[in-house]
């Protein structure tokens, strides 16, 4: 029952299945008490939506991977292939990300914070496709703080779900960063004090290994970590502010950057 003691006489309803549906209608007075029902059949053609679609997790934080799954249209002949596309938080437009796959899940990582909507949609082999079904995935900044000791090693802490690990970036004396694991233990006894850097999450070399990038405060130094089979790879960019006067009296700021 889709709708009870309505007193108007007529109703439209979206249908995205295919197959015949067979609808029932029967009059009631105000008590309740109905007469007998009247039906009849309606034939839905085409391509419906598919059965199911689902994220897991569906609630995630910035770096990390979602798995999009979904089935296959109930009623649905001869070869499927599926169009995936995502409104971001960021962005005007809905992007179309992957295109008459034959697959039935994707697993996607994603760096930007904000609700992020799929839609998946049926296609048959000339394209022609069905209705989107759509949900919403949410990811949360990291909120992964970078903290420092007296010497200016940084530190932190790669959370649960992505390789979690405590990480120290310490500079050798060619002015090089290199990275070492350390122990909970370890973590636990340092005397540390916040930075002001900010931290991105994701796979930027894509290699399916979780990297990460620091920013400091006034955006002058960048730091990019980038995990490897072997080990790690850190490099750094630095942004050399200069500051002029022009002939009026102005200053002009003019930047160089540096690896």
């Amino acid at each position: 029952k889709f709708k009870s003691m309505t007193s108007d006489i007529s109703f439209e309803r979206t249908i995205d299945m295919v197959g015949s549906h067979t609808f029932y209608v029967e009059a009631c007075n105000v008590s309740g008490v109905c007469g007998p029902q009247q039906s009849l059949t309606v034939s839905v053609t085409g391509i419906g939506k598919v059965t199911s679609f689902t994220a897991i997790p569906d609630n995630i934080i910035t770096g990390q991977v979602t798995t999009l799954s979904w089935s296959l249209p109930l009623s649905f002949t001869g070869d499927a292939y599926y169009n995936l596309y995502v409104d971001k938080p960021d962005a005007l437009e809905r992007l179309k990300f992957d295109r008459m796959t034959t697959e039935i899940k994707f697993d996607r990582r994603i760096n930007l914070p904000g609700i992020h909507t799929f839609y998946v949609e049926a296609c048959d082999v000339s394209g022609k496709c069905g209705p989107k079904k759509s949900l919403l995935v949410t990811v949360s900044a990291s909120g992964i703080s970078v903290f420092k000791d007296i010497g200016g090693s940084l530190y932190l802490q790669i959370p649960q779900g992505l390789d979690h690990k405590y990480i120290k970036l310490v500079k050798d004396e060619s002015n090089k960063w290199s990275v070492v694991e350390l122990t909970q233990a370890e973590w636990n006894a340092l005397s540390l004090t916040i930075t002001g850097y900010t931290i991105e999450l994701g796979d930027f070399n894509l290699d399916a290994l979780s990297d990460f990038r620091l920013t400091s405060a006034n955006n002058n130094i960048i730091i990019t970590v980038l995990k490897t089979v072997s080990g790690y790879q850190v490099n750094e960019e630095i942004k050399i502010n200069f500051l002029s006067i022009d002939l009026l009296g102005k200053p002009i700021v003019s930047n160089q950057e540096s690896q």
